[in-house]
């Protein structure tokens, strides 16, 4: 009986420790993953900010130029604010997604757990009549 304990102790342990290990390198990617995706939007969005600051510095000289600089802009904000809402929603998603994993994982190691006691405590408590 004591091995029977022992040995589901050591599973138990063993499962939960694999399954941490597991969702932490899965969380680490998708952080990584979010984390390059956020710094590439904000890199190109700094690029085009950049670009269209010196556009309108040039093409101050004349009013058309000033005309295409303005419809310039406002088709890169439209970008930016397109790029920064699909970020926005991804990182949510994916934040969602990794906590019902790991809300999941939980809840069945705790189930599996509070099975396997149940079984010990009845075949220990059938020992003890049967020992009687």
């Amino acid at each position: 009986m004591t091995i029977i304990i022992i040995i589901t102790t050591i599973i138990t342990i063993t499962t939960i420790t694999t399954i941490t290990i597991i969702t932490t390198i899965i969380i680490t990617i998708i952080i990584t993953i979010t984390t390059i995706i956020i710094t590439i939007t904000t890199i190109t969005t700094t690029t085009i900010t950049t670009i269209i600051t010196t556009i309108t510095i040039i093409t101050t000289i004349t009013i058309i130029m000033t005309i295409i600089t303005t419809i310039t802009m406002t088709i890169t904000t439209i970008i930016t604010i397109i790029i920064t809402t699909i970020s926005i929603i991804t990182t949510i998603i994916i934040t969602t997604i990794t906590i019902t994993t790991i809300t999941t994982i939980i809840t069945t190691i705790t189930i599996t757990s509070s099975i396997i006691t149940t079984i010990t405590i009845k075949v220990q408590h059938q020992s003890w009549h049967h020992i009687m």
